[in-house]
C-alpha cells in the first residue's frame, strides 16, 4: 500500500527521461501510473447561456466541463448554466495557468468575444507555450 506514493514520485522524476514506462508491470501489479508532472494545464473559457462567459483553469478539459454541467463546477456556472466551450490554451505550468486566467478574467465581454472570434477563424489547435 506504501509503495504507490512512491512509485508515483520516482516514476514521475524518471519518465521525464523516459516516456514510456509502465510502473505496474514493472512492480508486478497491473495499474498504469500516470505522470502528472508531465500534463499541462489549460486555460478555457466557457460560453453561458445566457450569453455571458466563464474563464478557469484545470489540468483535465473535459472533466472540468462535465463537472460545470453537471453542477458541481464553479458557483458562477451553477446559476449561468454553460452552453459550450469556446477557447482553450495549453500552458506547461499551474503558474503560467493562472496568470493568464487572471489576466482573461480582467477582459470585458466584448474583448472576450474578440480574442474568441480570432481564434476561431484560425486552425482548430490547440495554442501551446514553451516551458
Amino acid at each position: 500500500m506504501y509503495m504507490f506514493p512512491c512509485v508515483f514520485l520516482v516514476g514521475c522524476l524518471f519518465v521525464r527521461q523516459s516516456f514510456n514506462v509502465d510502473w505496474g508491470l514493472l512492480l508486478g501489479f497491473r495499474v498504469r501510473v500516470v505522470s502528472w508532472c508531465l500534463m499541462p494545464y489549460f486555460v478555457y473559457v466557457l460560453l453561458c447561456d445566457d450569453g455571458s462567459y466563464y474563464t478557469g483553469y484545470t489540468r483535465n478539459v473535459n472533466s472540468r466541463l462535465r463537472l460545470h454541467v453537471n453542477g458541481r463546477g464553479a458557483r458562477y456556472t451553477r446559476i449561468h448554466k454553460p452552453k459550450k466551450l469556446v477557447y482553450t490554451e495549453e500552458y506547461p505550468t499551474r503558474a503560467q495557468a493562472m496568470k493568464r486566467e487572471r489576466r482573461l478574467k480582467k477582459l470585458k465581454h466584448e474583448q472576450k468575444s474578440r480574442l474568441i472570434h480570432a481564434k476561431a477563424r484560425k486552425p482548430r489547435k490547440t495554442v501551446r507555450h514553451k516551458r
